[in-house]
């Protein structure tokens, strides 16, 4: 092997390290997300009840609370996933990007859905 050869194999492993560490940091979040959007769904299950035992005013006013909670916190990971993108983002990690975004779509269909399917939209 040249030299160059060798320095483009650990620029290569440090690249890949720093992939790892940055992919490490995302899980991390999406399971801080998910934990919330389980507490939400319980918060959720728990407002339905109130629901059906017939305080109305009380629900609404509640589960509004809720909405409002939830809101400001997945605005604050999105804000703590955009910071952490913006510090690793360069053009090779483009796809990152694209996966990210896929999920969180993908988790706000899924959390519009079960608003939808309650009726609480």
């Amino acid at each position: 092997m040249t030299e160059q050869e060798i320095n483009n194999l650990k620029e290569f492993e440090e690249n890949d390290k720093e992939l790892e560490d940055i992919a490490l940091h995302v899980a991390e979040q999406l399971d801080s997300l998910k934990d919330k959007a389980i507490k939400t769904g319980a918060e959720i299950q728990g407002q339905n009840e109130l629901l059906t035992k017939g305080n109305r005013l009380s629900f609404y006013w509640v589960a509004n609370e809720s909405a409002e909670d939830t809101q400001l916190n997945l605005t604050k990971q999105n804000n703590e996933l955009s910071k952490l993108l913006n510090k690793y983002r360069n053009g090779k990690q483009i796809w990152l990007d694209f996966i990210l975004l896929s999920i969180l779509l993908g988790l706000l269909a899924l959390l519009w859905n079960r608003l939808k399917f309650r009726n609480y939209v």
